[in-house]
């Protein structure tokens, strides 16, 4: 399928995208990929190691866990207890200036992309203000959103961003993550565990579930009663089901039986959706165009990334968040198959008001022929966008491949 005229393309990079490359360099690849908006990295919640095929700077790289990758403003952070951390790599660069101003020369838009509730450097540090588990365990990388001086962080970035940077758009990251991952280090972990162990039972999570007429702590008696029942069961036969084991089958069942965690799911839905009201007006009290997007797994299949979560477990329902946000972000990075189901499930769960953006994979074991067979799947299944991850990532024949694409 040909890029039709009325279809968006956004790209996606990190902070080497513009300080590594010559960003003159980068935006004009981006343009020749038929880029019209430019989504860049302002803050990553985890160090991952990356690999850049094209990048003789830094080949092998490690992203820096929690720190921005803008200038901030002090003035904006005096009432909160978290104050951003500045990157040491590039703090001699403001990357997101460098992005907004070279991509309008050529007619690109930037998009700011942050994490918010998915901190490893301020988990770690700061544990108070990291989620809480049944077992009373401090995560070490997601940050509970009814937290207040979390929430008033995620207010004060966004507001010292938008009033500070030409952007178009903010993607909002991590809005938010499962606390646990399907595997640890042990192997599979009990789906009903899983979902169980996934909620927050700190003290704001405690206060503001009353408020809607969720008792936190008898469900965290009973969720500790069911976990303990599950422990009898070995680890080695958890680990022989793995491919069984994913939560599909055994919670739908689960939720009937105890509705309760039913409840407590719908309630963190609502929790985020009434976060995402609040992020939006206060953008637009600051700049009515401006629009605002957030990032979500598949509504299907599982997340890409360390967490690999399953979207109802992190709370992110595509249904619930068309009606508030601009763009929802869908990061299919899978195969044709994967991209045509969840595009199309997640198209059916969007309102008309709501761009669908889904991200293709253009890194690692995706194959540069596959690009224009995944982008006419997600097309021709409902997404009104599309995102190539990424810039930073790309092989020379994926690069050349996208702008064949694009010029078709």
């Amino acid at each position: 399928m040909k890029k039709r005229t009325n279809e968006k393309i956004w790209g996606i990079g990190f902070p080497n995208s513009i300080i590594d490359f010559d960003p003159i360099k980068t935006f004009n690849d981006l343009k020749e990929c038929g880029t019209d908006e430019f989504i860049v990295c302002t803050c990553i919640y985890n160090g991952y190691r990356m690999v850049m095929p094209r990048n003789e700077t830094r080949y092998i790289y490690s992203l820096e866990e929690g720190k921005v990758y803008f200038k901030p403003d002090m003035s904006f952070y005096k009432d909160c207890n978290l104050k951003p951390i500045e990157s040491d790599d590039f703090k001699n660069n403001d990357v997101l200036q460098i992005s907004t101003s070279e991509g309008k020369k050529i007619g690109i838009n930037t998009s700011a992309w942050f994490c918010y509730f998915a901190n490893g450097l301020i988990a770690k540090n700061h544990p108070e203000y990291a989620v809480e588990n049944i077992y009373g365990s401090k995560d070490r990388l997601f940050l509970c959103w009814n937290n207040p001086d979390v929430r008033k962080y995620a207010f004060a970035v966004t507001e010292d961003i938008v009033s500070h940077y030409n952007i178009s758009s903010i993607m909002a990251d991590k809005i938010p993550q499962t606390v646990f991952e399907l595997n640890t280090f042990s192997g599979r972990i009990d789906p009903i565990v899983r979902t169980l162990a996934s909620f927050c039972f700190c003290e704001h999570c405690i206060k503001e579930a009353s408020m809607s007429g969720i008792d936190l702590n008898e469900a965290k008696k009973k969720a500790l009663e069911i976990a303990n029942q599950s422990k009898k069961i070995p680890p080695h036969i958890l680990n022989e089901l793995t491919d069984e084991l994913k939560g599909d089958h055994e919670i739908p069942l689960f939720l009937l039986d105890e509705p309760i965690f039913y409840h407590i799911l719908k309630w963190r839905i609502d929790s985020v959706i009434s976060f995402l009201s609040e992020l939006k007006n206060r953008i637009q009290r600051i700049k009515k165009d401006v629009n605002l997007g957030v990032c979500y797994v598949p509504p299907v299949k599982i997340g890409h990334d360390a967490t690999s979560p399953r979207s109802w477990l992190a709370a992110q329902s595509y249904k619930a968040a068309s009606e508030i946000v601009d763009t929802i972000h869908a990061v299919i990075h899978w195969e044709d198959a994967a991209v045509r189901y969840d595009t199309s499930r997640a198209a059916s769960s969007i309102g008309e008001n709501c761009e669908l953006n889904v991200h293709l994979k253009a890194y690692g074991s995706a194959k540069p022929q596959s690009i224009a067979s995944l982008a006419t799947s997600a097309l021709e299944c409902g997404a009104d966008s599309l995102a190539f991850f990424c810039y930073d990532l790309m092989s020379d024949p994926m690069l050349k491949e996208i702008k064949h694409w694009a010029n078709e």
